[in-house]
């Protein structure tokens, strides 16, 4: 196994205070579980701890950290148990080498404290920062995202990052996740440092409240959620070829602070894979029958197969005809964008 270059305890000290408290997630690759625990950042840097996340390494769990801390003793990694924010952060899950190197050259960012490569040619980049309120951080983290081209699911401020030194289990063979650049590991940046995205940068809010009830979501390009968001990453990863059932374990993780998160993952996903083998043709029927047999746990899964391609049948629909209206409507690089924006945008509410 290579060795890292900066190792997990390390990384732990220097990243958060002593007085800090993180969420350590566990994701357990055979069975898609996921639990977590928020403790001292410094504890668990200690060899103990350090042992305790070997052996649950060893036994095919994934390794996560939170980048934001939290409430001591909090059950739920939501944002109104947030305490501080300590990192901006990127999930560059394609194309790795060139959007490293687009970031490197873009001289409105200051260098990225950490490059953790997470697998090869995926990357996760940190920056040290402080001063930020919840909003601010959450705008910036969207616009990056937009900008260079990464995963825009991964912009929420109670986001992990997967801790180097440990293997991945997402891949056969697993990966080793390792730190492949540091700049200066003690240096702070400040909100004035990075590109100012829109005027949420300059909201002096506090952390904020928990979220008020939502109204149903539609197709409507203004109220884009969360949801929307985890819907058209689902989409983007089916594509390019992954496995349903892992990303159904990696969202679970992602919305561990879902009531369900499990069964937010499965709707979610389902519903992007019918969808997506809709788009190439596949028959109704089949799918509903290969998904009963998918979700045989479920109380009734026939019911909930025949419920998830139903609804997706009719979202291809929707998606087929305003994408086809929008592309009449002429080709600059506007229509061209919310063209885009509206084949990937789907409401999630089962």
């Amino acid at each position: 196994m290579p060795r890292p270059s900066i190792g997990p305890a390390t990384l732990l000290r220097r990243s958060f205070a002593p007085t800090d408290h993180v969420a350590v997630v566990f994701l357990h690759r055979p069975t898609g579980r996921t639990w977590q625990r928020v403790l001292s950042a410094h504890a668990l840097a200690n060899a103990p701890q350090q042992r305790w996340l070997r052996a649950k390494n060893a036994s095919r769990h994934d390794v996560f950290v939170s980048l934001a801390t939290f409430t001591p003793g909090c059950q739920r990694r939501t944002k109104a148990h947030v305490v501080a924010l300590r990192h901006v952060f990127l999930d560059i899950d394609h194309a790795g080498n060139q959007v490293l190197q687009r970031l490197r050259s873009e001289p409105r960012l200051p260098a990225p404290t950490y490059i953790i490569e997470s697998s090869r040619g995926r990357f996760q980049v940190l920056w040290r920062v402080g001063g930020f309120t919840l909003s601010m951080l959450e705008a910036l983290q969207r616009h990056l995202a937009r900008h260079f081209g990464t995963d825009p699911a991964a912009t929420d401020a109670t986001r992990c990052f997967r801790l180097p030194g440990f293997l991945s289990h997402k891949y056969d063979p697993p990966c080793f996740v390792r730190v492949r650049a540091v700049a200066d590991p003690y240096r702070v940046a400040r909100p004035e440092e990075f590109p100012c995205p829109d005027a949420a940068m300059t909201d002096p809010a506090p952390v904020p409240s928990p979220r008020r009830p939502a109204p149903r979501p539609s197709l409507d390009l203004r109220t884009i959620t969360q949801s929307h968001r985890d819907w058209a990453w689902a989409r983007r990863r089916l594509e390019a070829g992954e496995h349903p059932e892992d990303l159904v374990g990696e969202l679970s993780l992602i919305r561990v602070s879902k009531p369900q998160p499990r069964d937010y993952a499965e709707r979610t996903v389902d519903r992007a894979w019918a969808v997506t083998q809709l788009g190439r043709g596949a028959d109704a029927l089949r799918l509903a029958g290969e998904l009963a047999a998918r979700r045989g746990y479920r109380a009734d899964p026939t019911a909930y197969a025949q419920h998830i391609v139903s609804r997706a049948a009719e979202l291809a629909l929707m998606i087929r005809g305003r994408t086809s209206a929008i592309a009449n409507e002429g080709d600059d690089e506007t229509t061209n964008a919310t063209a885009t924006m509206t084949l990937d945008a789907d409401p999630h509410e089962v």
